[in-house]
């Protein structure tokens, strides 16, 4: 068999063998469906799954692979549409042979597709490490000549070229990782690993990154919360929505302004809640902000632009948390966006 092979899985039964044609590019296993087990599915990983009963270990097989369910009816009156299977297939009629054919051509087209899309996402993933490493010295440079640690005092000037720097470091490495997100959620890859944790853990380490900018635009940052609050979610998704979401008030907050990030509990959720006092946004643009399809993005306050995917992105991880994210501004009065997530394991 060749890894470009669709591999067809048919569950055994008196009409299956005699009445499936057999075609070219195409790999079939018959089981008995006494023996079938979620640890041979594993083992196989069939493309196409054949059957004319479906069980449990059937259905979550679908629900965890990109493998297509064909129930099979032996005769025109038995049929019953549901959402449990994506096709099916009447034995002993003129066109089973071709709706057969088709099944399999449309699902070896997918994976065509989907090993494309992989490709596309190894690629920005591979790109988005390589930019990492001379971006991280770039700040880390950047970072001891503004404390005067290498090159002793500077002048105004110099410390403005040098905030420069790490401003722009910082917006490029930004803008990468939002690239790499999206084609992540774009994919369907995004895996969520929602335990019960410490929100506080997340809400007081921000990163160096997230640091320097608070640092370099003066910038009055505080952090309310109560002691261990506790909730359901996966920790390197919501870190990184946060961290999207307080660059954002960074980029859009003057000099002295403020930026308050709190966090408190309701009767089924938890609210994170990041406030500034930056430029707001118009009301006609606020939907904007959230469709990932418009990439609606405006410049900040040093005339900074982003992609225009961060806090589309950010809605998705909060969505597939089984949570919201909310925004609330006006133009000129600031900008307050809510993050809402179910107070139980989802």
């Amino acid at each position: 068999m060749n890894n470009t092979d669709i591999k067809v899985l048919i569950i055994n039964n008196e009409l299956t063998e005699k009445n499936l044609p057999t075609l070219d590019s195409i790999h079939i296993e018959y089981i008995n469906e006494k023996k079938l087990t979620e640890k041979f599915l594993d083992q196989m990983k069939p493309d196409v799954i054949v059957t004319a009963v479906i069980n449990k270990k059937l259905l979550n097989w679908k629900e965890k692979s990109f493998a297509r369910l064909i129930k099979i009816f032996d005769n025109p009156q038995n049929i019953t549409i549901t959402s449990q299977f994506d096709d099916f297939i009447i034995l002993n009629q003129p066109d089973t042979h071709i709706r057969f054919e088709q099944i399999i051509k449309s699902q070896e087209q997918l994976l065509k597709l989907m090993n494309s899309s992989q490709k596309h996402y190894d690629f920005l993933s591979t790109t988005v490490h390589d930019l990492k490493t001379p971006l991280t010295s770039i700040l880390g440079f950047a970072e001891l000549l503004q404390e005067e640690r290498i090159s002793g005092e500077l002048n105004q000037k110099q410390q403005k070229f040098v905030s420069q720097i790490t401003n722009s470091a910082n917006h490029l490495f930004q803008m990468v990782k939002d690239l790499l997100n999206y084609s992540i959620v774009e994919s369907g890859r995004m895996q969520l690993e929602i335990k019960k944790q410490n929100l506080n853990d997340i809400l007081y380490q921000i990163s160096p990154e997230i640091a320097v900018l608070i640092k370099n635009r003066e910038i009055n940052y505080l952090t309310s919360v109560s002691d261990h609050i506790y909730g359901y979610f996966d920790e390197e998704r919501l870190r990184q929505v946060l961290e999207n979401i307080i660059s954002n008030a960074i980029k859009f907050t003057s000099k002295q302004g403020m930026i308050h990030v709190s966090a408190s509990r309701t009767r089924h959720s938890l609210k994170i809640t990041v406030s500034d006092t930056g430029i707001g946004i118009a009301p006609e643009d606020l939907e904007k902000v959230l469709d990932k399809e418009i990439l609606f993005t405006t410049k900040g306050v040093h005339g900074e632009k982003g992609t225009g995917l961060g806090v589309s992105i950010c809605a998705e991880i909060l969505r597939a948390h089984g949570g919201k994210l909310e925004i609330e501004s006006q133009h000129g009065e600031g900008t307050i966006v809510t993050l809402t997530l179910p107070d139980h394991d989802c």
